[in-house]
């Protein structure tokens, strides 16, 4: 009972995480002009949205390291990517 409870408070922990860091990603794109600093903050948010997402909602903070490996460097390289095209 007490694990569930754990559990369930991480989860609402992380949820409220996500909640703040995209208010946060949309507010800092909205009120600031685009520029090299806001594109690597808002890759920064993303890959750890990214992260969150892969170990708390998906659970595969404890699954085998490639499965975590491969979700995590999805997370990081695609928004690295769209970062690096923005700029090309």
């Amino acid at each position: 009972m007490l694990s569930k409870l754990r559990e369930s408070t991480g989860i609402h922990i992380s949820a409220g995480l996500l909640l703040i860091l995209t208010l946060l990603s949309i507010g800092l794109s909205r009120y600031y002009p685009a520029s090299w600093w806001l594109t690597v903050t808002l890759v920064l948010l993303t890959i750890i949205k990214g992260q969150q997402i892969t170990d708390v909602f998906m659970e595969l903070k404890h699954a085998p390291g490639n499965w975590r490996f491969l979700l995590l460097a999805y997370a990081v390289v695609i928004p690295i990517l769209l970062g690096g095209i923005l700029y090309l």
